[in-house]
């Protein structure tokens, strides 16, 4: 079974403990840098000490979950690392207990940091849809165990999506840009709408009819009138 990954900065392959100048912005950027590229917030970044001279270890752990780094994924085949696509890349998801992407818990979230407003948006569209009629909507808990977004106290990464007011801090690139072109190469102008789904279904329609919308206007019978 393999075992965690360990990777040592400030430190030769024979050993020798060089140390780092700036360990303090490294301990600061390190795990800022592994959660904006990987999702990943069970990393362990630890600062030692080998007399005066300070090295880091990064320490990660085997994961249920093929990783991706910014939204590729990748595999080491002998001395490189390729794009898994295809085949490789169902099957690998497969092996790893036959889950959706969105089904895979999160880790480092709690119900306490999702957005309240989206929750308000769900119960005024449950309560429209008289659906869940037997969960009490004004329980977060009661409301992410009966759609199955919460499992052993961790959140879903759906349930990221749905909820959290900035899922793009958790899954880079997960928010919507609206543009008008004047031809392929030019646009005209663009939005980009950030939040979570339930805020950007609203939001999305809101801006494209404000913003994108054209309606034509005829003058067919519009005619002068003399003033006298």
């Amino acid at each position: 079974m393999p075992k965690a990954a360990r990777c040592i900065l400030g430190v030769r392959d024979d050993g020798e403990v060089l140390g780092l100048s700036n360990s303090k912005k490294l301990m600061e950027d390190i795990p800022n840098a592994i959660v904006s590229a990987f999702g990943m917030y069970d990393a362990e970044v630890n600062l030692l000490r080998d007399g005066e001279k300070k090295y880091i270890e990064i320490v990660i752990p085997k994961s249920k979950v093929v990783l991706d780094y910014k939204g590729v994924p990748y595999i080491k085949i002998g001395t490189t690392l390729q794009t898994m696509k295809g085949d490789s890349l169902r099957q690998s998801v497969l092996s790893r207990g036959n889950l959706s992407w969105d089904a895979y818990t999160v880790d480092g979230i709690s119900i306490d940091e999702l957005d309240e407003e989206s929750f308000r948006i769900f119960r005024e569209e449950a309560t429209k849809a008289n659906i869940l009629s037997g969960v009490n909507l004004e329980d977060r808990h009661s409301i992410l165990k009966e759609l199955e977004l919460i499992e052993d106290g961790k959140l879903t990464r759906a349930a990221v999506l749905l909820f959290h007011a900035r899922p793009y801090k958790v899954f880079p690139g997960s928010y919507v840009q609206i543009g008008r072109f004047a031809s392929e190469a030019d646009i005209l102008y663009q939005d980009e709408i950030k939040g979570s789904l339930m805020v950007l279904c609203k939001a999305i329609i809101r801006s494209l009819n404000t913003n994108y919308k054209y309606n034509l206007i005829s003058y067919d019978k519009t005619r002068d009138t003399a003033i006298s």
